[in-house]
């Protein structure tokens, strides 16, 4: 089966990781993958294009200026058509608005994934073209979340026979399908090295981890806090790090390509975002052994259990985050409850176990003789 997946894509970050994931193991399965990058017309930068050539995988970029441009999305189209996709899959609000609203019903299946919607604040441009992206979703012959609260959400603009959940899944080692646990490296005595990786911007609530920070520096502790990532938030966060007088203890390191690293140099991974689907980095860390605290939201709770594989916290306070950070730093034996954690992961959080589920929509999907407008 021929598969063309569409992204506009600003950088590696959770989606494009899976996609990649995604496509490398489909690709092992017989199918023939296309990864298809948007990006405006004067932009020579493409991470994710550069990605995929590296790892062998088919590439085309599609030069398209900003705005709803039809016109580029109907040569996507046509790009597709002639090249014999069976499937085109989108990813993003961007890609997925612009091809439902020029594909034909004689032309390939179309489907989706939706790795989360990302605007707090209504009335936003980004509320607005979220808010389209879910009132087309009615137009794709399939449609893929991550998380069950996202099912929930996209229920209400999707039958649910055409509605399929997904759980994002990251490559292990491939020496026996064994988790990537790595060997830590020993901190200063007293030090607690955190680790928070992300895009910089508000959905991610690195705010709420500079504050929490600041509480646990006034308690006595000692820790070292890196945030990796790039985005709109950041001279935010540096002000309120200058601010708080964190500069020795939080550092702003920007996109990191080998996150490998700096799992290894990590004693507790953090995520405090105001709101997620599946996030690949909680995954990845918890397959390199790295205790976890996290926000309640998304399928984050799912993931890890509800509390047996990692600590959620009760609320989204910076207060509640310190507690969190106090009470695993505290606990006799971290490493025990973080060793259950790689191996779920490892069980269920497979990139070869994500490919399979979509190979099966791809199939049901290409059979299927109904369908939006079919």
């Amino acid at each position: 089966m021929k598969i063309l997946h569409v992204i506009d894509s600003g950088g590696l970050y959770g989606a494009e990781k899976m996609l990649l994931s995604l496509a490398v193991e489909c690709r092992r399965l017989g199918h023939e993958v296309t990864i298809g990058t948007i990006v405006a017309p004067q932009d020579e930068s493409d991470p994710l294009g550069a990605a995929a050539r590296s790892r062998g995988l088919d590439h085309h970029r599609f030069r398209m200026s900003d705005g709803l441009n039809l016109r580029g999305a109907g040569e996507i189209l046509r790009y597709a058509e002639q090249q014999g996709f069976g499937i085109i899959h989108t990813h993003g609000y961007k890609a997925n608005i612009l091809l439902s609203l020029v594909h034909r019903r004689s032309g390939p299946r179309l489907v989706c994934t939706l790795h989360g919607w990302t605007a707090v604040s209504h009335r936003s441009r980004l509320w607005f073209y979220e808010a389209l992206d879910r009132f087309l979703l009615r137009r794709f012959d399939r449609v893929v979340v991550v998380s069950e609260p996202m099912r929930r959400v996209a229920s209400r603009h999707v039958a649910g026979d055409r509605l399929v959940v997904i759980p994002n899944g990251i490559e292990l080692a491939e020496s026996g399908g064994e988790p990537r646990v790595s060997t830590r490296q020993a901190s200063a005595p007293g030090t607690v090295r955190i680790l928070a990786i992300g895009r910089l911007s508000h959905e991610k609530g690195f705010d709420r981890l500079v504050a929490a920070t600041a509480i646990l520096v006034a308690g006595g502790m000692q820790p070292l806090v890196t945030i990796a990532g790039d985005g709109d938030c950041r001279a935010a966060l540096e002000q309120q790090i200058a601010a708080a007088g964190l500069q020795a203890q939080l550092r702003l390191v920007g996109y990191v390509a080998d996150v490998d690293k700096l799992y290894r140099e990590s004693d507790l991974f953090v995520i405090c975002s105001r709101t997620e689907g599946l996030p690949l980095v909680l995954l990845e860390a918890m397959a390199h052994g790295l205790p976890v605290v996290a926000t309640s939201v998304g399928e984050i709770p799912v993931v890890l259990g509800h509390g047996r594989y990692g600590c959620l916290l009760e609320d989204d306070s910076p207060q509640a985050l310190a507690d969190g950070i106090r009470r695993v730093t505290g606990s006799s034996n971290p490493g025990e409850q973080a060793s259950r954690a790689s191996a779920h992961v490892r069980a269920e959080y497979s990139a070869e176990r994500m490919a399979l589920r979509y190979s099966r929509v791809y199939e049901d999907c290409m059979g299927a003789v109904d369908g939006p407008g079919r």
